[in-house]
């Protein structure tokens, strides 16, 4: 049988990754900014939005005034995500506006709470008199769910007052919402999100985390069990939380993924607020000067835009200026590379997609394959814990493939993609000792089958024919007459069978006359199934299935 090696790098391993969907957004890249002050109850509400109003300067403090138009109306330009913010303990809802109003710009309604701690207000005011702490800060095994739950139900009564808001409601997707907050915020936004679980809110999409006080989780071992995309920001001189977040036992290390740390350069616990303007007397003011701030909201925004607006953000996968250390790990999904149906097998073709897996694409060259491609590595861990580095056919930002190494035991197994011996992304693979799958013509494990017809002429010389137009990838029907026909079919995840394939054409079983590994490509089988049976001849398109070991694969089609 003639070797399908060209054509199987040109339509089943090195095809592009799936393409992302896109945001559906008709507003501006930027908008102007709008500023008002609600009152929930009791609680005061900071809300910034985009506007169709004009912008004018206004003070947030005595010494540091923003820009937005101040009860202005709202923007109609489609519905966009909504972001709450909680203050750390003595701040205000106005206590980040560099971050805050910058973000309403890029598209975004943000709501600001004053808790009960509040020194400052959002409408101004403010108070000179601190609260004392409801637990020591220097105690977090005694927090529990009831510290600072007032906290929790003031987000709680922020969230659903803003989406029954007659100005704004119309404005917001309430299936995006997301949480940041500072410090004690960080610890109220992490709760909410599942760090409590009597305090989990389902409706929470992403939370951002600005130096948050995670011990009180931490001592509780409670970090794990929040499922929702999380970013930690941290400082270098942010000594009393940031060490917390980092280390092979810190709050990164042990969160889920998708998961994010930016440590800031230099910095202290107080950058996220005003303080990191310095002398700065404008929101604009400072974003030009202040390296930290324009960090801050550069990996905040690009966060929230990915997580919320599904749109494409390199720096989220990046570790770009005035950062001090960037870390990530995404989730990464692990496919049958012909089928991309779930699971894996010893030696199959594995094609694994996420979010910034790779700088840039590239592919193997030659016969052997690497273990390296643009400085990403793959290892797997098999259910017995033996880690092995996996081969790779091609790397690119959304798409890896791999081969499974041999010898991967069955069971579960995590699939890490490294940069240097950085995790950079992970998930995990149901390995069964076959998963057998069938290329079709247009790599899309559907339709017409990758396959050959070989007819076996009276002279003993052979005819062999392409099932489909490599032109037009339509399928070409297969003609019974003339002497024996089989059919050659190509796939991966079955050489290691215990038992005899069944294939079914037509509704009809069909002799398999052999299977096995194609000897020209790596993780490449080979199934030569015949003679057809000329009961075949004038069916049209028919279905194609493979049965091996109690495992069907995905059905391809061939015409007659």
């Amino acid at each position: 049988m003639i070797s399908l090696y060209t054509r199987f790098i040109a339509l089943a391993l090195f095809i592009a990754a799936i393409p992302g969907i896109a945001a559906a957004q008709s507003c501006p890249a930027t908008v102007a900014v709008g500023y008002r002050v609600a009152t929930y109850g009791s609680l005061k509400v900071g809300l910034w939005y985009p506007t169709s109003g004009k912008e004018t300067s206004y003070p947030y403090f005595s010494n540091l005034s923003g820009s937005a138009a101040y009860m202005g109306p709202p923007l109609n330009c489609g519905r966009v995500p909504l972001v709450v913010f909680s203050h750390a303990f003595g701040g205000c809802g106005t206590q980040i506006p560099f971050f805050t109003e910058e973000l309403a710009r890029h598209g975004y309604v943000v709501a600001a709470p004053d808790h009960r701690d509040a020194l400052c207000s959002v409408d101004g005011s403010g108070t000179q008199t601190l609260a004392q702490t409801q637990e020591s800060f220097l105690d977090p095994a005694s927090w529990t769910d009831a510290t600072y739950a007032d906290r929790k139900d003031d987000v709680e009564l922020t969230i659903a007052s803003v989406l029954k808001d007659a100005v704004l409601a119309p404005l917001i997707d309430s299936s995006k919402i997301a949480l940041t907050g500072h410090s004690l915020g960080g610890y109220t936004v992490f709760g909410i999100a599942g760090g409590w679980a009597s305090w989990k809110d389902p409706r929470i999409a992403a939370t951002l985390l600005f130096s948050p006080y995670i011990l009180p989780f931490q001592s509780k071992n409670t970090v794990a069990q929040v499922s929702v995309p999380v970013m930690y920001q941290g400082a270098q001189f942010d000594i009393g939380i940031t060490p917390f977040l980092l280390g092979k036992n810190g709050a990164f290390a042990v969160s889920r993924p998708p998961k994010f740390l930016t440590e800031l350069m230099g910095g202290t616990h107080f950058d996220w607020s005003v303080l990191v303007c310095g002398s700065q007397p404008t929101v604009a003011a400072c974003l030009q000067n202040s390296q930290n701030a324009q960090v801050i909201n550069a990996y905040g925004f690009a966060f929230l835009d990915h997580m919320l607006k599904s749109a494409p953000t390199p720096l989220l996968f990046s570790r770009g200026a005035g950062v001090a250390d960037y870390e990530r790990t995404t989730l990464l999904t692990p496919v049958i590379a012909a089928s991309y149906s779930p699971g894996a097998a010893p030696e199959a073709i594995e094609s694994a997609f996420g979010d910034g897996l790779a700088d840039k694409q590239e592919a193997a060259s030659g016969t052997s394959l690497p273990t390296s491609l643009s400085g990403i590595s793959v290892t797997v861990t098999d259910s017995q814990f033996v880690t092995r580095p996996a081969s790779l056919f091609f790397v690119s930002p959304g798409q890896i493939n791999i081969m499974v190494p041999k010898g991967t035991a069955v069971g579960s197994a995590a699939i890490n993609v490294l940069s240097g011996d950085q995790t950079i992304s992970t998930g995990t693979a149901s390995v069964a000792p076959v998963a057998p799958a069938l290329f079709s013509a247009d790599a899309t494990g559907k339709g017409v089958a990758a396959a050959q017809s070989v007819r076996l002429n009276p002279d003993g010389s052979q005819r062999i024919d392409l099932v489909y137009d490599p032109a037009t990838l339509s399928p070409v029907p297969i003609n019974l007459g003339g002497g024996p026909v089989y059919l050659v079919l190509y796939g991966t995840g079955m050489r290691n069978h215990q038992s005899s394939p069944e294939v079914v054409i037509g509704g009809q079983t069909v002799p398999v006359a052999g299977l096995g590994a194609q000897s020209q490509f790596a993780g490449l089988d080979q199934l030569n199934v015949g003679p057809l049976p000329g009961t075949l001849a004038g069916r049209g398109n028919v279905q194609v299935s493979l049965t091996i070991d109690g495992q069907t694969s995905n059905r391809v089609n061939v015409v007659f």
